[in-house]
């Protein structure tokens, strides 16, 4: 006998939901996922939430997500994620535009550790997005519908309740503790060039003066260049490279035109900054020009090679909204990514008026959450702050700005942890710990809103 609810002895609705539901679970089965899960599924080998829902729900593409492909430990976003399976891509549903990879080798990490994913979704926004926030300062954008993971049991996104339920915030230095992070010292740009291929048919490529299609030996040390760019062949992740790299993710112009005058441009009204970050490319045989304009100044850099590095190697991608970190960060020298941050503080940082804690505020989704755990893993305490601007208006100019997209925000305090920014350096050390600090721990949610993306 189907019941609605304890208090009744028969129910049509619940004898139709009931039916409904496990038509539903089926048509899951048999028409969506692989035979081998379906099977897994039905034997109890694991369980597959939510197969009674027929509508999709789905993580923001911006969110970001460890994983390792054939064994390389990845720091990406869902976006990157897709791009990078190389598994031919299936049509789920044309009118949806879902589609779908099914990886062979990629591993995903949850808090219990490595889990198999044998199938990724793409598909078109259909559904509003929630941002959600706990106290321990670790927040998610996802569909309205997205079954959250609370203290509790598991809700719908919509339904979880502020200062009520509490989500799980993971410790990562116990989860990677086993993994060999920091062990890259350099990139060999040359085994790099062979193995994506170079970026422009025009360029002829040249390895210590031969052309790089006639050498036999590739071992040694020397210099990568075309007739009119140098690169030295093993690009070193120092501290002052990572520092350029930062800086560039936070005030860089990025172009991967050819025709453009520059790929990266970065401009301060002092020159300071820009001869530091130049520093960086001085290391590895590159360098960018100082130009003198009307009140700045602009550090310019056309080098085919640089490009290759951010295109290829970092998978960075140009507009402010689509940066993020190098892809294989977790893998680089602690120097480089040290710098790194630097360089993003003080291109985009500022210190709060407590003078103890600095905030990063940046339309980069997922450069930002990248951050977020960086520098957990260096042993700070980040909280993200919430969303702001969306839909703001302001002048500049005597023009109208409107702010159509949000801006994202990630606060932390100064610790004895050194980091080689200017403003870090500036602020003053925070004596006291914030509320909440602890990791592997449920935390009360604190946030819940609305996001136009």
């Amino acid at each position: 006998m189907v019941r609605e609810n304890s208090n009744m002895s028969f129910s049509l609705q619940g004898m139709n939901s009931y039916v409904v539901r496990k038509v539903v679970s089926e048509y899951w089965l048999t028409n969506i996922y692989p035979k081998e899960i379906a099977q897994a599924h039905r034997s109890g080998d694991f369980h597959i939430h939510d197969l009674d829902f027929l509508g999709a729900y789905t993580y923001f593409g911006k969110e970001i997500i460890l994983t390792k492909i054939s064994n390389e430990l990845l720091l990406t976003s869902f976006e990157q994620l897709y791009e990078l399976i190389a598994e031919k891509e299936v049509v789920l549903s044309e009118k949806d535009e879902a589609y779908a990879k099914y990886p062979k080798e990629l591993l995903v990490l949850d808090k219990n550790g490595w889990t198999r994913v044998l199938r990724v979704v793409r598909k078109r926004k259909n559904r509003p997005m929630l941002f959600v926030k706990n106290r321990g300062g670790r927040s998610v954008i996802v569909t309205d519908n997205h079954p959250m993971i609370t203290e509790n049991g598991e809700k719908e996104a919509k339904d979880v309740i502020v200062d009520r339920d509490r989500t799980f915030t993971v410790d990562l230095s116990s989860l990677l503790e086993k993994e060999d992070l920091w062990r890259i010292q350099y990139i060999d740009l040359l085994r790099e060039i062979k193995k994506h291929g170079w970026i422009s048919k025009r360029d002829r490529l040249f390895f210590n003066g031969e052309p790089l299609d006639d050498l036999r030996d590739e071992e040694g040390d020397g210099y990568v260049h075309t007739i009119g760019f140098i690169s030295k062949r093993k690009i070193k992740l120092t501290r002052k490279f990572g520092y350029f790299i930062g800086f560039t993710l936070a005030e860089g112009y990025l172009s991967y035109n050819e025709k453009e005058p520059r790929c990266v441009s970065l401009t301060q009204k002092d020159k300071k900054l820009l001869l530091r970050a130049n520093e960086g490319l001085i290391e590895n045989g590159m360098s960018g020009c100082l130009i003198k304009r009307e009140d700045r100044f602009e550090l310019q850099v056309k080098n085919p090679f640089l490009r290759f590095l951010f295109e290829k190697v970092f998978k960075i991608k140009p507009g402010a909204r689509n940066k993020t970190l190098p892809i294989n960060i977790l893998s680089y020298n602690k120097d480089f990514v040290e710098g790194l941050i630097a360089g993003i503080l003080d291109g985009d940082g500022s210190i709060d008026t407590s003078r103890t804690t600095l905030s990063l505020r940046i339309s980069s989704r997922s450069l930002l959450e990248q951050m977020a755990l960086l520098m957990q893993l260096l042993g700070f305490i980040p909280r993200d702050r919430n969303i702001e601007g969306e839909g703001s208006i302001r002048e500049f100019n005597g023009k109208k700005i409107v702010q159509n997209y949000p801006i994202y925000g990630l606060s932390f305090r100064k610790t004895t942890i050194g980091i080689s920014s200017e403003k870090y350096i500036e602020a003053e050390l925070s004596t006291k710990a914030w509320h909440d600090e602890t990791r592997s721990a449920w935390h009360k949610i604190i946030n819940i809103a609305w996001v136009g993306i």
